[in-house]
């Protein structure tokens, strides 16, 4: 599902360990999701999930500048840490519809944990352009019945620096 991410970034070089690495950390409201069609019988069924996240992540990266400086290459890695907010699971079963809370006893836990990689493209110190994937390691999924869910995001991005 495509959805969104907006917050507040802090970095912080770290050229005692090399020139080039930083250290930066997030808090982002991240909203996530899936989509899941199949048959149960005789009956076509559909679950749209829609959960928000508080996310923290917190990486380690390292930065390349070239052309006066104006430009630049970088990376960073590291894990991140996210507590669900609000959501709505939607089913859909035959004629009927009902939305529950994401976050519900019967649907997905609030916790998450991850380890996430992103690359991008910096210009005039200010302007980033980015790509990025998160993979979830908790299963998130309260279902049971060997139903797992992990949160797997991949997201491209801009942002100013002030």
């Amino acid at each position: 599902r495509v959805g969104f991410r907006a917050g507040f970034r802090a970095e912080m070089d770290a050229p005692f360990i090399f020139k080039g690495f930083y250290f930066d950390g997030e808090a982002v409201l991240s909203s996530k999701g899936a989509e899941y069609t199949g048959a149960n019988g005789d009956t076509y069924a559909s679950v749209t999930s829609r959960p928000y996240y508080l996310e923290v992540p917190i990486h380690i990266g390292y930065k390349y500048m070239f052309g006066g400086g104006n430009f630049g290459v970088f990376g960073s890695f590291g894990p991140y840490f996210a507590i669900g907010l609000f959501g709505t699971d939607k089913y859909y079963a035959g004629n009927e519809t009902v939305k529950v809370d994401s976050f519900s006893d019967s649907n997905l836990k609030r916790f998450d944990f991850g380890l996430g990689l992103r690359g991008g493209l910096t210009m005039f110190d200010h302007y980033r352009l980015y790509i990025g994937y998160d993979w979830g390691l908790v299963n998130i999924s309260q279902i049971g019945n060997g139903v797992d869910a992990y949160n797997r995001n991949f997201y491209i991005g801009a942002s100013y620096m002030f």
